[in-house]
């Protein structure tokens, strides 16, 4: 998820531990050291790219390429992208569920007057500071964007149509004396 707060408050929707790699693969020296109990996003995307800087994993990605079609040709991939040709041994989708987002049909949205967007294509220049907002849902997106702006909105609506049953974010920093 791209949310982040100004207070950097958009976090991970389950605790660090579960971030910790396989030991077999990761030595506990290279293992994330956390500071909170649920990780912010900018804490986990830094880890992920530093692992993936150390391993050398980095050199052989192409970010921000639009694959248009895939095709697998028995011994390679034949891929044809918006930035050309390529062959690859590997083939990562990382595209993630919400990266083409679905507006749901709400009558009057048409009218409103004011910002709306889909968490996948969050607005970072809209203030929330004193505004009523309803947010529509309540996945994991909407888990992890109320609580980072609800301290800034006059009111937060949430709309839902099935309510999901979680329990209380025992969120807390992770101190020496205390470690995963």
């Amino acid at each position: 998820m791209r949310v982040v707060s100004r207070r950097g408050a958009c976090c991970c929707d389950a605790p660090a531990v579960l971030y910790w790699y396989s030991p077999e693969n990761v030595a506990i020296e290279e293992q994330p050291r956390w500071s909170h109990v649920y990780p912010r996003q900018d804490e986990i995307l830094a880890n992920l790219v530093a692992l993936a800087r150390r391993r050398g994993v980095v050199d052989h990605c192409q970010f921000d390429t639009e694959v248009r079609a895939a095709a697998w040709t028995g011994t390679h991939w034949e891929l044809d992208t918006s930035s050309g040709g390529h062959r690859a041994r590997f083939l990562i989708c990382a595209a993630g569920q919400l990266s083409r987002p679905v507006i749901p049909a709400i009558p009057g949205r048409e009218s409103f007057g004011g910002a709306q967007f889909h968490s996948a294509r969050w607005d970072r220049s809209v203030s929330y500071a004193g505004k009523r907002v309803a947010l529509i849902g309540n996945g994991a997106s909407g888990v992890q964007i109320a609580p980072a702006i609800a301290p800034e909105v006059a009111r937060l609506e949430v709309f839902q149509r099935t309510p999901s049953y979680i329990l209380p974010r025992m969120d807390r920093p992770y101190t020496d004396e205390v470690e995963p």
